[in-house]
């Protein structure tokens, strides 16, 4: 999933350079396509921090 998330950002990122349709970047994963249909299920996991927001450690 990872290489495929990558690739997409590449896509993503040469549609909206305002390339022309010949560059526009085109993966070379064969299953490329097959997986573009998870694109909508996709959903960012949720941040976790590691630092407490207690302002008593600034002096």
């Amino acid at each position: 999933m990872y290489v495929y998330c990558k690739a997409l950002h590449k896509v993503n990122k040469s549609e909206r350079s305002g390339a022309g349709t010949d560059e526009i970047y085109k993966p070379s994963l064969w299953y490329f396509k097959l997986l573009f249909l998870l694109n909508d299920q996709e959903t960012p996991r949720e941040t976790i921090s590691n630092i407490e927001d207690n302002d008593s450690f600034i002096s």
